[in-house]
């Protein structure tokens, strides 16, 4: 329907809430301020009183007028839903123009309204007026008005180099009040019976002795991240220069670890076509960038629509070896001369030393003389190992030596592991304890679990035992068969076979890297177990010793700075770039890569957090869902049920099969770590999943443990005891895989189980 002809005062008055085309006898001119639109009006439309025709009829609204507001919610949430379609399925530009919105009205859409909401006569009229629908879409195909509704909800706007500001990511991250409310919950963690226990960065020296932080928990920390990434399969190697990028990804540390792997709290920050950093250097194109982020030191942003601003800094870039170099400004050869940002080790050095403490530290101090030294001598260089300075030296706090940690990710799943395993394999196959063709076939007929069956590795090669062979393994299934190597091959493997302790003390180490939680004991416990398993490499294996065996010499001291390395890992940003490169895929769109990816990726975070809660944290979802009655279940079950005081009068309640809450998806047959006791976890194993509307109750079987060290897993016995949880009370979160070998059943924990 039109919008009512009305004086043009009461006209202005309205225009508040919506600027778009002026439709004054066909004029078609667009204003984005509500003073723009009222000199146009004054100049070129003096004689006439009254506007035609609104550009958006339904969206100028008589707020005083109820059925009107219920209108205009109604709209509001149909363009949500018209964002939704467009940027949270990827969907191209002329696919999108395509629909049918009369068919999906006429359809889809009424029959539904008629079947499920009852009619007050003349109230509902425009729900199924097809006329009303298809002024909002006809609408909102224009790019100006689209663009217009997207801010007005929450849209940042890509700027030059395509730089998505920080300022106005963060303001508008915050004003969702479970995000504040997450900020301000996120409390220091315990120090307890003279063990200090890392939980997070804030637990590290690094944060506590920070020139900009000092210690102080209320400062935003900002935990960046670089890489680059090819954005389709090229066919030549011009091709493939031309289509890589580089991304900078940021997340917002103070909301707590645990919302840190969701890629809706992942923002980008900067899309940089790789060429022109070669040719301008980060330092050129990052200065949007760092202009932002001095301005957030010194001036904060707003928080929500209160008068508090929080200020705050970069607290760590996360990247791969190559890229953490180029953007510190050391040297990016790794053959050769000072291979190290954390130290001043040689190439030759990591053939001769196994210890930390063998090694010079880099410090801060030494290295801005290092930096200002190249000024005079570039010959330096190769003596210090630095060719440049820092990119993002300016930002307060900042030093490439402690400011960009070590990736677990890219050194240990893409360097220590896959060079292990090829050596372990290698020394199977020529002692004749285990043949490449017989891991193969064990590989084959080996059950995964549910949870490990999505990185499932391939077999492997049979040259891999060869001196030119390699394995290819992603990330995630390098892990995958690292953890359950025992399982797969561990019967065939004699209990007093050197290499297989070897592997069972790289087991040993991996478990303390990996962990959410450290303690001090256990930092001291690496740093000798690394030493030695460095040391036992260069004697049995020096061939397979690379520089990624060095950077984890470190890991002891590093993560005394950072706190536990998994949360500041690249697995989750590296997610991240498959969003980028379905955009690419989707729309094949290669004129301006940069540009394209860069909106849409925002639009579909606009429609991310368009909701009043960013977080979800409430959002539970049911599979299998069917009504049980109190006397189809065990009778312990039954009387636990009848004890709680909101379901005593209770008779049936409902079960299924999984559930989604808090983040985690939990499977029956699924194993939980519910406690801890004295350093050992207390495993239960998922029976039932209960609801009764906002009650859900986990069900589960208490399993008896047992540490089988030759397997580096838990061997457990089922029992009759019922143990009662409620979703997110558990002790860690992950859901584990029940492994059954040699009729017995195992459970391979991901880390090491912390007392805390």
């Amino acid at each position: 329907p039109m919008c009512k002809l009305v004086p043009k005062r009461e006209f202005l008055d309205h225009l508040y809430f919506q600027h778009h085309m002026c439709r004054v006898f066909r004029c078609k001119r667009i204003y984005s301020t509500q003073e723009s639109y009222k000199t146009h009006l004054h100049r070129m439309h003096s004689q006439r009183e009254t506007p035609l025709q609104s550009a958006s009829p339904d969206l100028l609204l008589v707020h005083d007028d109820p059925l009107t507001e219920d209108k205009s919610n109604f709209i509001t949430n149909f363009c949500k839903m018209c964002i939704k379609m467009k940027e949270h399925y990827v969907l191209p530009d002329s696919t999108y123009r395509c629909i049918d919105m009369i068919a999906f009205v006429t359809v889809f859409h009424q029959n539904v309204l008629r079947a499920n909401i009852n009619f007050i006569h003349g109230k509902d009229e425009y729900l199924f007026d097809s006329e009303c629908f298809m002024t909002a879409w006809e609408n909102i195909q224009n790019h100006t008005v689209f663009d217009s509704y997207c801010k007005s909800i929450g849209y940042v706007e890509p700027v030059q180099f395509n730089y998505i500001p920080i300022l106005d990511t963060v303001k508008e991250f915050l004003s969702h009040n479970d995000v504040w409310q997450a900020i301000c919950n996120n409390l220091p963690s315990n120090q307890s019976q003279g063990c200090n226990y890392f939980c997070d960065f804030t637990d590290g020296l690094f944060f506590k002795n920070h020139k900009y932080f000092k210690g102080d928990k209320n400062m935003l920390r900002l935990h960046f991240y670089c890489d680059e990434l090819e954005v389709c399969k090229p066919l030549g190697r011009s091709s493939k220069r031309k289509n890589k990028l580089t991304g900078f990804y940021f997340v917002v540390g103070n909301i707590g670890t645990r919302h840190f792997s969701a890629l809706r709290n992942i923002f980008l920050a900067l899309l940089i076509p790789s060429r022109l950093i070669k040719k301008y250097g980060y330092i050129k194109l990052l200065e949007p960038l760092v202009h932002d982020i001095k301005k957030l030191e010194t001036s904060g942003v707003q928080v929500g629509k209160t008068n508090n601003f929080i200020c705050g800094t970069i607290a760590t870039l996360s990247a791969d070896n190559l890229g953490a170099h180029d953007i510190g400004g050391f040297r990016k050869c790794f053959s050769s001369g000072r291979i190290c940002r954390f130290c001043m080790c040689s190439y030759s050095d990591i053939f001769v030393k196994s210890s930390d403490t063998e090694f010079k530290e880099r410090t801060s101090e030494e290295h801005a003389i290092y930096v200002s030294s190249l000024e005079i001598d570039e010959n330096l260089a190769a003596a210090y190992g630095v060719i440049s300075k820092c990119a993002l030296l300016d930002i307060e706090g900042f030093c490439p030596t402690i400011s960009l940690p070590p990736d677990i990710m890219h050194d240990c799943l893409e360097g220590v592991i896959p060079y292990f395993l090829q050596f372990l394999f290698r020394s199977f196959n020529l002692s004749g304890t285990l043949l490449i063709n017989a891991v193969n076939a064990k590989f084959k007929c080996f059950k995964f679990g549910r949870r490990d069956f999505c990185n499932k590795p391939r077999c492997l090669p049979n040259d891999v035992v060869q001196k030119n062979g390699k394995i290819s393994l992603s990330a995630s299934e390098a892990w995958c068969v690292f953890r359950l190597l025992p399982f797969i091959v561990g019967n065939c493997i004699p209990v007093t076979n050197e290499n297989w302790k070897l592997y069972l003390l790289l087991a040993d180490i991996m478990d303390v890297i990996f962990a959410p939680v450290v303690t001090d004991i256990l930092l001291e416990q690496l740093d000798y177990n690394i030493s030695v398993f460095y040391s036992q490499m260069l004697c049995v294996a020096k061939e397979f010793v690379k520089p990624k065996f060095h950077f984890m010499l470190h890991y002891a001291r590093l993560i005394q700075q950072h706190g536990p390395l998994r949360y500041l890992w690249c697995m989750r940003f590296e997610s991240y770039h498959r969003k980028v490169k379905k955009v690419v895929n989707t729309t094949k769109n290669f004129k301006n890569v940069c540009h394209s990816v860069a909106v849409r990726i925002q639009r579909q975070k606009c429609y991310e957090q368009s909701e009043t809660l960013c977080l979800c944290d409430d959002y539970v979802d049911f599979s299998n869902r069917k009504s049980i009655d109190l006397f189809d279940l065990p009778t312990q079950v039954s009387d636990f049920v009848k004890s709680l005081t909101t379901l005593k009068t209770v008779q049936s309640l409902c079960c299924s099969s999984t559930v989604y809450c808090n983040g985690t998806k939990y499977c029956l047959g699924d194993v939980l770590i519910v406690n801890v006791y004295d350093e050992c976890p207390i495993f239960a194993k998922l029976q039932y999943i209960l609801s009764y509307y906002d009650s859900i109750i986990l069900v589960t079987k208490f399993l008896r443990p047992s540490f089988n060290s030759h397997f580096h897993a838990y061997c457990v016995r089922e029992t009759e005891d019922y143990i009662f949880v409620q979703p997110g009370y558990e002790r860690y979160p992950e859901c584990l895989d029940l492994y059954k070998v040699d009729d017995e059943k195992f459970i391979h924990v991901f880390h090491c189980i912390s007392g805390q």
